[in-house]
């Protein structure tokens, strides 16, 4: 493996301090078992950078991918959480489905699917498609062992804005909008549908 240019220990702005460890994390993980909280990988797309990966073809990248699995599922407490960044692949002008092939594999497993997020990328690779739009994003699906892993919405929540306090000011006791219903609508005539 390439020699990295990062420092082993890496302490985040909050103080948080990350070890960075170098290996096939199919036997790096193993002196882990049942001590790890979060797993994020993005693993290489399919049949592609064969100069720097295995460059695994779309229709056996979900047995591939199964070889993490185990490790994975082990080294996680029983609240951890797998996040799989990765996007499907086009071939011959379709995406093909390895990723889905792939979540569901690890859903056949044991793993939950908790979520799947979409990563929006502002400056995607430059290029051309005739057919479809940009890929300016990228899948990130949330896997768990349990039905409520631990998840902190705190530390990745961000201010609302000012508009709330107004917002807020226009809602009914039950939370939602205080304004007439549809039954209410349709007697005045305000609603035609």
């Amino acid at each position: 493996m390439a020699d990295l240019k990062f420092p082993r220990k890496y302490v985040t702005s909050s103080g948080a301090v990350c070890d960075i460890i170098e290996g096939d994390s199919r036997e790096e993980l193993r002196q882990f078992r049942g001590q790890v909280d979060l797993i994020v990988t993005s693993p290489p797309y399919a049949d592609a950078r064969s100069r720097h990966y295995d460059s695994v073809h779309p229709d056996n990248f979900a047995d591939w991918f199964m070889t993490f699995h185990e490790p994975f599922y082990d080294a996680l407490k029983p609240t951890g959480s797998l996040v799989i960044n990765i996007k499907d692949k086009v071939v011959d002008g379709v995406r093909h489905r390895y990723v889905w092939h792939m979540i569901e594999r690890l859903s056949d497993k044991g793993w939950l699917c908790i979520d799947d997020y979409i990563w929006h990328k502002p400056n995607p690779m430059p290029g051309y498609w005739p057919t479809r739009l940009r890929d300016g994003w990228e899948y990130c699906f949330h896997l768990a062992k349990s039905t409520r892993p631990y998840f902190n919405a705190d530390a990745v929540r961000k201010p609302v804005g000012d508009w709330v306090e107004s917002r807020l000011k226009n809602l009914g006791n039950n939370g939602t909008v205080a304004r007439p219903g549809r039954q209410e609508q349709r007697a005045s005539g305000c609603f035609s549908g």
